[in-house]
Order: C-alpha cells, then sequence, then structure tokens
C-alpha cells in the first residue's frame, strides 16, 4: 500500500510450468496517488487515477482494477495493457477512468506495474464511495384531467407523504382517465446510458387502475412502461430503461417528460375518489 509494503510476483518460466508463480512482500515500488481514500466519485463522472514509479523496472505496460467489496476484491477490469511512458523513478503516471454505475462505499482502486520480470501492486489506503448523480426533479406539472384539491411542484420533490392531491371531476363519463397528470423535468445528458424513473403515490380508494408513461422523442408519443392498480397507501415504482435510453431524452434542451394517469376499474357517475402523488424523479446516468 502507499509508503508501505507492496507485492511483488515472479513471473512463471518454463522451469515453472504448471505451478503458481511466486509471491512475495516487498518494498512497494509503485504508489497509487490517486484515489487513495475517502473519496466521493459520482457514477458516470471522469477521475483521474495516478500513480507513481518508486524503482525504475523493465516496465511493459500498466493494468488497472476496481473492487466494490475493499481491499479483499473481487477486482473488475478498468483498463488493461495501458501504454508504458516513462519507466523512470519519479514519473506520474494517470488514466480518466469513467466512473461506473456500481454505488457502493468500500471502493478500491488498484495499479500493476507490468515488468518483464516481477510484477508490482499498489492499491487504494482506505475506501472510497461511488454514488448515484442527483435526482433530476420536476420542474412543471400539468393537470391535463381532474381537479386539484392541495399542494404543488414542492411536494414531488421528495417522499415525505407531502403530497399532490388529485380527485375526478364531479361528472366524467368520458372513456379517457378521468386523472392525469404530466411532470416535465431536464436530464443532465442528452445521451444517458440508464435513465430512472421513480413514482410514489396512492388512490384514496382499491382498484383504481395506474398508468405511467415516458415521453418518446423518437416517435414523438407517450410509450407507456406501467400498469397496476394503485395501493390505497404510499407505494413505489422505479421505472428502470438501460436500452437506448436517449430516446427519452429530447436532442438540444434535454428536457424529460413523464405521464401519470388513473382510472377505475369499473365505469361509475359517482366519481368521489382522488390520488395523492408524493414523489415524482428521474435519476440519470451516462
Amino acid at each position: 500500500m502507499n509508503g508501505t509494503l507492496g507485492i511483488g510476483v515472479v513471473k512463471p518460466i518454463a522451469l515453472l510450468v504448471g505451478m503458481w508463480a511466486t509471491v512475495f512482500p516487498a518494498w512497494a515500488h509503485v504508489t497509487l496517488l490517486a484515489p487513495n481514500g475517502g473519496e466521493v466519485l459520482e457514477v458516470g463522472s471522469t477521475f483521474t487515477v495516478r500513480w507513481q514509479i518508486n524503482i525504475a523496472h523493465n516496465l511493459l505496460n500498466w493494468d488497472l482494477w476496481y473492487s466494490t467489496t475493499g481491499a479483499g476484491g473481487p477486482w473488475i477490469e478498468i483498463a488493461m495493457d495501458l501504454p508504458p511512458g516513462s519507466g523512470s523513478a519519479g514519473s506520474i503516471h494517470t488514466y480518466d477512468w469513467t466512473v461506473p454505475n456500481a454505488v457502493s462505499d468500500q471502493v478500491r482502486v488498484r495499479v500493476r506495474m507490468d515488468n518483464s520480470g516481477l510484477d508490482y501492486y499498489d492499491i487504494s489506503n482506505s475506501d472510497l464511495s461511488i454514488v448515484s448523480p442527483p435526482p433530476s426533479l420536476p420542474s412543471s406539472f400539468t393537470i391535463i384531467r381532474g381537479l386539484l384539491i392541495s399542494g404543488g411542484l414542492p411536494d414531488l420533490f421528495d417522499s415525505d407523504d407531502s403530497r399532490l392531491v388529485v380527485r375526478t371531476a364531479v361528472f366524467a363519463p368520458s372513456i379517457e382517465p378521468p386523472v392525469q397528470i404530466e411532470v416535465v423535468g431536464t436530464s443532465p445528458t442528452e445521451t444517458p446510458g440508464e435513465l430512472r424513473f421513480r413514482f410514489e403515490g396512492m388512490a384514496s380508494r382499491n382498484l383504481i387502475e395506474r398508468r405511467i408513461s415516458l415521453y418518446n422523442y423518437v416517435t414523438q408519443s407517450y410509450e407507456e412502461l406501467h400498469v397496476a392498480f394503485a395501493a390505497t397507501s404510499d407505494e413505489v415504482v422505479e421505472i428502470v430503461v438501460t436500452s437506448n435510453a436517449s430516446r427519452f431524452v429530447e436532442p438540444g434542451t434535454g428536457q424529460v417528460k413523464s405521464l401519470m394517469t388513473w382510472k377505475a376499474a369499473a365505469f361509475s357517475f359517482f366519481t368521489g375518489w382522488n390520488v395523492g402523488t408524493d414523489q415524482t424523479i428521474w435519476r440519470i446516468s451516462p
């Protein structure tokens, strides 16, 4: 580890075919400078991994890994066979790492100095964290159908039992869902690798069918992704899109839209029910 014991690994030679390479401790010949523990890295961001040669060897290349379960691994590749660059003692090497969607507070990074003889390693001194990007909050909402009873835009930001409450009209014979709410937000990227939409809410009675759709800017129409009966107490629905998530982000503006609709399972002239929406947010990662 940094400034302490490193690990040297003897490569197998012809006489050792079929045997494990010898592993023994040695004073660190390479030092991982960053990340070295305590850093908080956001999914999708770029972090510059830095390391330094302490003792020069016949250097072939560099390998980088990360672990989400501490110093014991298992280890996941970041980059392999990176160009050796300068092999002189004191030289500093860097690699721009796109932080993966691997949320954990037990992350370590490891570097290997791949030589023609012994290989040497170093890892982060202590754990660092990978965290989700901050949520994209609604910037506006529109009640397409229904009557606002209470609440406003800030009630959609947090999971705190402070709700936007909308009821059906007194008389709503149309076959269209009598409660429809559209929310609009902004994505931090126009090319997301993953898009999550989180809804939390409830209905005042049973057998109210809820549908959630995201606006597809390619087809210029809403794409329905969730249908279920609403619970009569707060429940969470999370829609996760990992394939072609960019279709739900407007090019040029980054706008995202979602439509939630509610309709009683059986037609009735008496529309005495309402819905409460506690939270609607997007979590969008590059």
